[in-house]
């Protein structure tokens, strides 16, 4: 079985930007310091969430009082994208094969590219989808 994640790029990019502007006219001035997006390759969706330096920094203290760490590879933020304040959506690929059916013999070969045109921050219209609607 053969799945190209590259005809998924742009319905993704123009789902999440619909998103996003939703959410920045709902929740207007909030400063988000964090933005994750959890794919998950074997359901065939995306899930995006935004973090705030508040909930973070409450999510680490809360983490530390049970035995964890206040730092992350990353810093001080929350690393866990389920944990975020906000979840803003998840987006599904049409389209994208049940893998509970696939035979146990099957071979599945997932075809996509290091820099997806996009979804990359070099892409002028995802920046500014993404700063024109957060303030950084």
């Amino acid at each position: 079985m053969e799945i190209d994640l590259r005809k998924f790029w742009l319905p993704l990019a123009a789902d999440m930007e619909r998103s996003l502007r939703a959410f920045s006219q709902m929740q207007h001035g909030i400063e988000v310091s964090t933005v994750g997006l959890f794919g998950d390759g074997f359901h065939g969706s995306a899930l995006l969430f935004l973090d705030t330096h508040a909930h973070s920094g409450d999510f680490l203290r809360k983490w530390k009082d049970e035995g964890g760490s206040s730092e992350d590879a990353f810093g001080r933020s929350c690393s866990n994208c389920p944990d975020f304040e906000y979840g803003i959506g998840e987006f599904s690929f049409p389209g994208y094969p049940d893998l509970y059916e696939l035979d146990e013999y099957e071979s599945l070969f997932l075809f996509l590219s290091t820099e997806p045109p996009a979804l990359s921050m070099q892409s002028s219209a995802m920046r500014e989808s993404i700063f024109t609607c957060f303030h950084f």
